[in-house]
């Protein structure tokens, strides 16, 4: 306890000072006051963010969707350009197994282009379809989602197709795909598809609906784009876990969570508004940083350190900012083996006469346990 009695003296003396200001004048105190604000606003929620831990304890997934992307290509500049023409139960398809980063989680179809020309007349529909692939790397039975493409639509010459999806979510990063172009509305003869008989690989065709496919050394040019879904999280992530909501603190666990939160007018953990704080802002930064030089230039990965800067905008623009350095090997991340009540913060409110605010002043104490679920 004689670190918490030493921090009320400091405290204390800091009180003394800042009241002995305010006895100047009435308007000496009164803007004293506002600018004691500041300091108690940027220290409560310093106090908040020191106590959390250093890296999530749980490990939760961050899992973030990136923008659309080509998964599958196949666009040669000079192929030995074939037809097949689809109809009755002669379908043709393409294969493919997308290449993603390491760390994906799932990925998406978002579109498929290939080129296709009428055949014939023009009054036949042909259904292109997403298709999950068997054992044998041929397309299954089941089709996960479909669109029409009318001869109408098409040209004499072969031109490049777009079909759109949204339902072909979720899929597995060693899940592969393939999509099929059969027949929704027969005529003689639904429509040519271009494949390449030379080059290239995945092409596959049936000419019994699908019961029994043909694959080949040889492929079909197209363009298969979709959505990558990948888990951001772990040493090199500073921010939100998924699960964790970011309208207030009050599922933060570690200080990597309060990074980039900002609330205006200031809010306590739970959200609620403070009182009498309009037109304030109150905002945190969290960032890796260098431990023999923690005061200088960010870092872009894991360091061991992390820098916390707060800092509290008055609604005249004065900024007040206070900085603290955390260590993953620091007196906060030591596990206490027994429980035990202990003192981490201590504060004072003090106040002149009922027509002034209120200064509020405290310091976090260093020698605050981390008490986790594993403690005897």
């Amino acid at each position: 306890m004689a670190e918490a009695a030493l921090a009320v003296l400091v405290v204390g003396i800091m009180m003394v000072a800042a009241l002995n200001m305010v006895t100047v004048s009435a308007k000496a105190r009164g803007v004293n006051a506002s600018l004691g604000k500041g300091p108690a606003l940027a220290h409560g929620l310093m106090s908040e963010v020191l106590q959390a831990f250093y890296d999530d304890p749980d490990e939760d997934p961050v899992l973030v969707e990136g923008p659309e992307v080509v998964l599958s290509s196949y666009d040669p500049s000079s192929p030995n350009a074939k037809d097949f023409d689809v109809n009755d139960d002669k379908y043709v398809g393409q294969v493919f197994q997308p290449t993603l980063p390491t760390d994906a989680v799932s990925w998406s179809v978002t579109k498929v282009m290939f080129q296709a020309k009428y055949e014939g007349n023009t009054d036949g529909i042909a259904s292109i379809q997403l298709r999950p692939i068997d054992s044998a790397n041929k397309p299954s039975g089941a089709i996960i989602e479909q669109v029409p493409m009318p001869e109408s639509s098409l040209s004499s010459g072969h031109t490049w197709q777009t079909f759109n999806y949204s339902s072909a979510t979720g899929l597995l990063p060693d899940d592969g795909l393939s999509f099929v172009v059969a027949v929704q509305l027969n005529d003689s003869k639904v429509c040519a598809v271009l494949y390449d008989d030379d080059n290239g690989d995945g092409y596959v065709e049936t000419n019994n609906g699908g019961a029994h496919w043909q694959g080949w050394s040889i492929g079909m040019p197209h363009y298969v784009y979709g959505k990558v879904t990948t888990n951001v999280g772990g040493a090199d992530y500073i921010g939100t876990e998924t699960g964790e909501g970011t309208s207030t603190r009050s599922d933060f666990d570690d200080v990597d969570d309060y990074h980039s939160w900002s609330a205006s007018p200031p809010q306590s953990k739970d959200g609620t508004d403070l009182p009498d704080y309009d037109g304030w802002t109150r905002s945190v930064t969290v960032e890796w940083v260098n431990v023999n030089s923690p005061g200088g230039t960010a870092a872009n990965s894991e360091t061991g350190a992390k820098r916390i800067t707060v800092t509290v905008t008055d609604p005249r623009g004065a900024e007040t900012t206070i900085v603290s350095v955390r260590s993953n090997t620091g007196t906060y991340e030591q596990e206490v083996m027994a429980r035990r009540t202990y003192c981490s913060w201590v504060g004072l409110d003090m106040q002149i006469g009922e027509a002034n605010a209120a200064l509020s002043l405290g310091a976090s104490l260093a020698n605050e346990p981390v008490v986790t679920s594993g403690g005897g």
